[in-house]
């Protein structure tokens, strides 16, 4: 029987982990994400956006990658990912090399919708 997650520490952990830029304590508590109630969820991703797009970039990409289910019931993930492509070009190429990102497939089909709603516009 698994212990329930205590939500105002996990989000308390997680800011300190943020503060830190502590990527692998940050990583760790996002991959419990998705076993919390939506309310703690809306709250982890506000709280890691807010941070360096430097650091929570490779984070959200982590997320595309490991949690596909749940980055589709929350559209903003790549909504937001899109418009760092178009908007921070190189912290999103030097997301390539983050310990974070484990498949860079993520990334070219990120920088393809970049461009194409480039062109759009």
């Amino acid at each position: 029987m698994s212990n329930p997650i205590n939500e105002k520490d996990m989000i308390d952990a997680f800011k300190e982990s943020l503060e830190a830029k502590d990527m692998i304590k940050t990583r760790v508590i996002l991959s419990y994400i998705e076993n919390v109630n939506r309310k703690v969820q809306n709250r982890l991703l506000f709280e890691l956006v807010r941070v360096d797009v430097n650091f929570h970039l490779p984070l959200l990409i982590y997320l595309m990658n490991q949690h596909q289910a749940f980055c589709q019931a929350f559209p903003i993930i790549e909504e937001t990912l899109i418009a760092h492509a178009i908007d921070y070009p190189e912290s999103f190429a030097n997301a390539l090399n983050a310990e974070a990102v484990t498949d860079s497939t993520i990334l070219i089909a990120i920088a393809e919708k970049a461009k194409e709603k480039q062109q759009v516009k």
